[in-house]
């Protein structure tokens, strides 16, 4: 995972960490309380010993395998991908098996804690997915579990499920969206561009590595333009050129203001040369002139500060290269 350029933890990674650490305690919670529930059962002298015990332990299993994927795992890595999909059925395999009304309705709660967190921290459409196919394994358990329940009833826990999910998910998207754009410009802050760059190198992992490309942008002389035209037509300018470089690039790019006068495009399955090319071009129709380095590497190979590190210093030898 990419760290900011400074080195320092990023608030990317905090925030990955938090939506790891929030996934381990619904894990491992909701596998205590399953444990306990199969304890009840076999319990001597238990009041519940007709019940069975096999969702029980499908659910507990489950947690545990999701459990050891979870540790030291990255929100971006397949391993974090697969616990997610194992919470997501250790539910609805412990309400398939249950034969009373109240068991039903315990195991609800823990259905709608992790649909909230699915709609919280995974992006569209990602989210909105992974919602409505926790929603469809959930339905389905109660359909065929031994405790019957009207159709009603059925409508009402689904719509129960997915407005949780949209109404907390707004809220935290509504959130993020707020902590990650720069409100000058409408582009990505240094958060974003953080958060993009992980989500944007998790969807090209294959075997085969392909070329990464990091460009920055400086634009000339915005100093000269806030001291004698002024501060506003300083943002005016600013917020021109993001427009125009929102609307140059191909879908995936992504596209930051990271600092006053600083623009960085992150670039996937782009070359150096292609990139070069494109600013090129941008640069042709640009409101404003800026100048601009370029690094690239290989996807397996992303290193963030050094990557930075020698975009800016191509972005500098440019400077002292123009009259």
């Amino acid at each position: 995972m990419p760290p900011s350029p400074s080195g320092r933890r990023s608030k990317a990674r905090i925030m990955f960490d938090r939506q790891a650490r929030i996934l381990r305690q619904y894990v491992a919670w909701t596998s205590i309380l399953y444990a306990l529930g199969v304890a009840a059962v076999v319990w001597p002298g238990s009041r519940f010993i007709t019940d069975t015990i096999v969702g029980g332990l499908a659910a507990v299993a489950l947690g545990i395998g999701a459990l050891v994927l979870l540790h030291r795992s990255d929100p971006s890595s397949g391993r974090f991908a697969a616990a997610t999909a194992m919470a997501m059925a250790a539910t609805p395999a412990a309400m398939a098996f249950n034969e009373t009304l109240v068991a039903q309705v315990m195991t609800t709660i823990a259905a709608l804690l992790l649909a909230m967190y699915l709609a919280a921290f995974n992006p569209f459409p990602r989210g909105p997915i992974l919602v409505i196919a926790f929603t469809c394994a959930v339905i389905g358990a109660l359909i065929v579990a031994p405790a019957q329940l009207s159709w009603i009833t059925y409508v009402a826990l689904a719509a129960s499920i997915l407005l949780s999910a949209q109404m907390y998910g707004s809220l935290m998207n509504a959130l993020i969206y707020s902590a990650s754009t720069d409100p000058l410009t409408g582009l990505l802050n240094r958060a974003g561009l953080e958060l993009a760059t992980i989500r944007a190198l998790a969807r090209c992992r294959t075997a085969q590595p392909v070329p990464v490309s990091l460009g920055i942008l400086d634009v000339d002389r915005l100093k000269d333009v806030n001291d004698t035209l002024g501060h506003d037509a300083g943002d005016v300018l600013l917020m021109q050129l993001g427009l125009h470089l929102r609307g140059s690039f191909p879908p995936g790019t992504v596209i930051a203001r990271i600092g006053g006068d600083e623009f960085v495009v992150f670039c996937v399955q782009v070359d150096q040369k292609k990139l070069f090319g494109l600013l090129t071009a941008v640069a042709a129709k640009s409101p404003t002139t800026f100048t601009f380095g370029i690094c690239t590497t290989l996807s397996t190979s992303v290193h963030w500060p050094d990557m930075y590190r020698q975009a800016d210093t191509s972005l500098y030898q440019a400077k002292r290269q123009r009259p």
